[in-house]
């Protein structure tokens, strides 16, 4: 069957996220070329998630459920549920270039940040130090565990809310070669040193804000 008449009858019960800055407007951390690429394959990950979710019980699940239930049973569901959790949260952390309002975190989750970290620069040195050091990791993230800020790494396209009720995730960065390899080669450390400056911390603030008061 054709890619493109297959692609339209899968019921699309999932959609990447519409963003609020063009691929172009990543630059110079990303290429336009890389972002369009990276983008195609999330795309790519949600149609098969939309597949493999079509006629069956999990049609009406959330995000969070289809990532639990793949966790626990189904792998291959695992990858796909994860891809697009994970690269959802991915595209919607960053800001563009431009966008100088969004550059740092707001009040109150700064003197969080502060509290535990020593600074925000000594928070983005020790997410790209531990995502460079750990030899399996595909996603780096900030995460909130009962009000506590943590970094952690994930293999393959798993996320900390997997297997955990109590971890938030706030942000992610993709480490796979797909996200990097086009712009950055095999300075990894030099792409995550990039893209943690590239962060919209008004958007995570208002994720922290919002799970602070549960």
């Amino acid at each position: 069957m054709n890619k493109n008449v297959k692609e339209l009858l899968i019921p699309e019960f999932f959609k990447t996220p519409i963003l609020d800055y063009e691929p172009s407007d990543l630059s110079p951390t990303l290429s336009e070329e890389s972002v369009r690429s990276h983008l195609g394959h999330h795309e790519s990950i949600v149609m098969w998630l939309n597949e493999r979710i079509s006629g069956t019980e999990l049609e009406n699940a959330s995000i969070q459920e289809l990532c639990k239930e793949g966790f626990q049973y189904d792998q291959d569901l695992a990858y796909y549920a994860g891809g697009h959790y994970n690269h959802t949260l991915f595209w919607t952390s960053l800001r563009a270039s431009k966008n100088e309002a969004a550059k740092y975190p707001s009040h109150e989750f700064l003197k969080m940040i502060v509290g535990v970290f020593g600074s925000l620069e000594t928070l983005i040195d020790g997410m790209a130090l531990q995502a460079s050091t750990s030899p399996n990791a595909t996603w780096v993230w900030l995460t909130m565990d009962r009000g506590i800020l943590e970094i952690k790494t994930t293999e393959q396209n798993h996320n900390p809310c997997m297997n955990s009720a109590h971890d938030i995730p706030l942000l992610c960065i993709d480490m796979s070669e797909h996200a990097y390899f086009m712009d950055y080669g095999f300075e990894k450390r030099k792409y995550l040193k990039a893209i943690l400056h590239q962060i919209n911390w008004k958007k995570v603030s208002e994720r922290f804000n919002i799970n602070l008061k549960k």
